[in-house]
């Protein structure tokens, strides 16, 4: 998508004032990524519950022809929280995880999915006493190809590649649309966003872009209704014309934001601010999902295997 929307915002401005943001890196770069989060949730007639995480991860690149592969290895992992019990990609500490990526660096398929998917369903055993919901969630990750569990799973990856790799012009925001997967199954969710090159300070080599992206409401409601339905009926046959009731009248909004302040000098997002909104609400009930991502990382310095 977002070699596209260089061509869109290339076809917008003349190219005198469209501001390229290439990545830049040498081969087997190496690097940090700090990545601190918090979700809130809220539920009808139920007390608040709230989560914080943080990581530290190492980062290897290694260059391809269009594009290349980053190995993440987790080097420490904290949760804390009421909402702490949940299964969280944090549980990877033992397992590396392989992307391979395109000129930007956004993930475009996991290539050891079959390992990381294995640790993630051991690690649902260990948080979920329940047989039936744990068979219902680790048929998500099952379901998953290599390519969109790696949008799924690497979500921190997802959020701090955004904006590299763009052509935009200062002040101009550009729109595009899109059709979003359903982990959970269903058609694809159509979606709008949009970016704009807020600042660009090429002495400081500095340029911030801002994202954004928003569900379409009916689309939305549409894909989980008949995601949810096809679960109920797998798990709970007797029930499913009465949950394809309930979920005939949900409805769904999720609003995506985020800042990027990136280095010129090698494109990458060295500060990147997030914030994803979710509100389901469903016979007079509703529900919210607030999370933020607050992510760091170090300049990449040559690794020592090129020395």
């Amino acid at each position: 998508m977002k070699w596209a929307l260089a061509l869109v915002a290339a076809g917008l401005a003349a190219p005198a004032t469209a501001q390229d943001l290439p990545v830049t890196l040498p081969d087997q770069a190496t690097w940090t990524m700090t990545v601190e989060r918090t979700r809130e949730r809220t539920r009808h007639n139920a007390a608040p519950q709230a989560a914080r995480s943080v990581s530290t991860t190492d980062v290897d690149w290694t260059a391809g022809a269009d594009g290349g592969v980053v190995t993440l290895r987790v080097r420490s992992a904290q949760l804390d929280g009421s909402d702490a019990a949940g299964v969280d990609t944090s549980s990877l500490l033992d397992q590396p995880v392989v992307l391979e990526v395109d000129s930007s660096l956004a993930p475009t398929r996991i290539r050891n999915w079959s390992q990381v998917r294995t640790l993630l369903e051991q690690s649902i055993d260990k948080a979920v006493s329940e047989p039936a919901a744990a068979s219902a969630a680790k048929k998500i990750f099952g379901d998953l190809s290599p390519e969109l569990a790696a949008q799924v799973v690497s979500r921190e990856w997802s959020l701090a590649t955004l904006s590299q790799g763009t052509a935009l012009t200062l002040g101009e925001a550009v729109t595009y649309e899109d059709a979003l997967p359903n982990p959970l199954g269903g058609p694809a969710i159509k979606a709008l966003g949009s970016y704009e090159l807020q600042a660009y300070d090429a002495a400081a080599g500095v340029a911030v872009v801002a994202w954004k992206q928003a569900f379409d409401p009916k689309s939305a409601s549409d894909s989980l209704g008949q995601a949810l339905s096809a679960m109920m009926a797998r798990l709970a046959p007797d029930k499913a014309k009465e949950a394809q009731a309930a979920f005939a009248g949900m409805r769904i909004s999720r609003e995506d934001v985020c800042r990027h302040e990136i280095d010129i000098p090698t494109g990458l997002a060295l500060k990147v601010i997030c914030t994803s909104a979710i509100s389901t609400s469903a016979r007079g009930e509703t529900a919210t999902n607030l999370d933020r991502w607050t992510i760091t990382q170090t300049r990449p310095q040559s690794s020592a295997k090129t020395n």
